[in-house]
């Protein structure tokens, strides 16, 4: 799997250097595409080899808060639809 190679060679990266910006990003993103399609926060954690789950849920509170909001204006439009 490619995200596997990459994390692999990731600390090969010189420290500042171009393609160790770039794999972060790639990872954050990996990360947050996972979240949004619903993945365990678990499975999530061991995947990007945190070493605990309240890492993950530090590094990536902003994509939580943005999903329990759109969740919470999905309830509200289906509770408001029940009622038309």
């Amino acid at each position: 799997m490619i995200y596997v190679l990459i994390i692999q060679n990731s600390k090969h990266y010189p420290k500042g250097s171009a393609n160790k910006f770039l794999f972060f990003r790639l990872r954050h993103t990996h990360i947050s595409v996972l979240l949004y399609k619903g993945v365990s926060i678990q499975f999530i954690s061991e995947r990007a080899d945190h070493k605990d789950i309240e890492t993950t849920l530090k590094y990536y509170s902003q994509v939580l808060k943005e999903m329990r909001i759109e969740k919470e204006e999905k309830s509200v439009r289906i509770m408001t639809s029940m009622h038309e």
